[in-house]
């Protein structure tokens, strides 16, 4: 699992690449 990220801000590379950007 990467690094805790912001819950409002979503991860810069999401596991399932399902949303282009």
């Amino acid at each position: 699992m990467p690094e805790p990220f912001d819950a409002g801000e979503p991860p810069d590379m999401p596991a399932i690449p399902d949303m282009p950007c």
